[in-house]
């Protein structure tokens, strides 16, 4: 329940990212991508331009250079859920 409040915080979304492209433990990644899923339409909407700009810089490095398949589906279903907005 306390992860599920959290992702609903506008700061959360900075927070999971730095996981996604910091963490060195797989699982850490992919459950970062798994929960900015969660409330990412929200989340991304309540950003600036800048730092849209930036989040979809970081997923769009990270994806490339990320070498387990799982978590790199995980990037690319954000990226899919970010296209209809951007």
């Amino acid at each position: 329940k306390i992860l599920k409040a959290y992702t609903k915080h506008k700061s959360s979304i900075s927070t999971l990212t730095y996981i996604l492209v910091n963490a060195q433990d797989l699982g850490f990644r992919q459950m970062a991508t798994v929960l900015l899923k969660r409330n990412l339409v929200n989340l991304y909407g309540n950003l600036s331009v800048e730092e849209q700009k930036e989040f979809r810089g970081l997923l769009l490095g990270q994806y490339i250079k990320e070498t387990h398949l799982l978590v790199q589906k995980g990037i690319a279903t954000l990226i899919s859920i970010l296209l209809p907005i951007v």
